[in-house]
């Protein structure tokens, strides 16, 4: 869709304007857009049928009882027509935050079970209700403050307890990496919230991800628990917890938060006032690393005036003594 193309929707009447790509997927395209002087995200997608499963789970899964926010709140599900094509889309609050991944590499890796912990809350009430999250992955978890608080975005992989899981990815997926089955249960996001552990720690470049795909589940298996050890051995991020998933030593989410919680409680403390202090230092490894500037034109010009300077200034002291 072009971005500041203006398009109405044909049964509800709403008038939006594309501002920019936010991201784009199997199912559709995610914009940011302005609709009566406010800011949300719409959705565009061909298939009306994923679309409107979507907008069903939004409406019930936006909020719990309490009123806490589990997934962006829904707007309208319509259609239009955008360049002589018949485009259907969901438009949805805008959750102004930062992929799960990039705010891991601002802040560090001791915030890695901070932000874990806090999406647990949330998938436990999706849970309670009889559904799982299925596609986690770092681009639907967005991290909205400095306290690692988390909103879970794209509900198009949420499925029944009991059915099979239809949208995953494949780094996160349980079944890919021979640790269970493709059928929706607490498990599933229990393990794919490990793996997401594991991946924000140590990182799997996509040629090891492309390489992997080459191998059987169970050799995939045994290549990510030595990458785990090797992992292990920096000491960055919750490895332990992560592990004792895959190893099937916790097998539940409330065994999985009170590790991980003992790791993030000493970063929970933090008051306000160092919170802030460490948003200006930046935060982890990035931050407390004091990168080296590569030299310029400008910094080689800068020496070698100073060098003529001071051979000029050495040769008036010298000659006029």
């Amino acid at each position: 869709m072009p971005i500041g193309v203006r398009f109405a929707g044909k049964w509800r009447g709403g008038s939006y304007v594309a501002l920019r790509l936010v991201g784009s997927g199997a199912n559709g395209s995610v914009y940011l857009a302005e609709r009566g002087g406010e800011r949300v995200a719409v959705k565009v997608a061909d298939n009306p049928t994923a679309l409107s499963l979507e907008y069903d789970r939004l409406l019930r899964f936006a909020q719990d009882g309490g009123g806490r926010a589990i997934g962006p709140r829904c707007i309208e599900l319509d259609d239009t027509v955008i360049g002589g094509v018949k485009r259907f889309f969901l438009a949805m609050e805008y959750i102004d935050g930062m992929p799960l991944d990039a705010f891991i590499r601002l802040r560090g890796p001791e915030w890695i079970a901070v932000c874990l912990v806090n999406m647990l809350d949330l998938l436990e009430l999706l849970h309670s209700r009889g559904y799982i999250f299925g596609d986690v992955k770092p681009a639907n978890i967005l991290v909205q403050n400095d306290a690692g608080d988390v909103r879970l975005v794209d509900f198009g992989g949420v499925a029944p307890v009991g059915q099979s899981v239809k949208e995953f990815t494949e780094a996160y997926d349980r079944a890919w990496w021979a640790f269970g089955s493709r059928r929706a249960d607490v498990r599933y996001d229990l393990t794919a919230c490990a793996l997401l552990g594991l991946q924000l720690a140590a990182p799997l470049c996509k040629a090891d991800l492309e390489r992997l795909s080459c191998l059987r589940p169970v050799d995939r298996a045994a290549w990510l628990r030595k990458h785990a050890a090797r992992a292990a051995a920096t000491g960055d991020g919750p490895i332990a917890e992560v592990v004792a998933v895959m190893d099937g030593e916790v097998r539940d989410l409330d065994e999985f938060r009170r590790r991980l919680s003992r790791t993030a409680g000493q970063r929970r403390q933090v008051s306000a006032d160092g919170m802030a202090r460490l948003g200006r230092r930046g935060g982890g490894r990035e931050g407390r690393r004091r990168r080296r500037r590569a030299w310029d034109r400008t910094d080689w010009g800068l020496l070698a005036a100073v060098a003529v300077f001071a051979a000029t200034l050495v040769t008036v002291l010298w000659f006029g003594v």
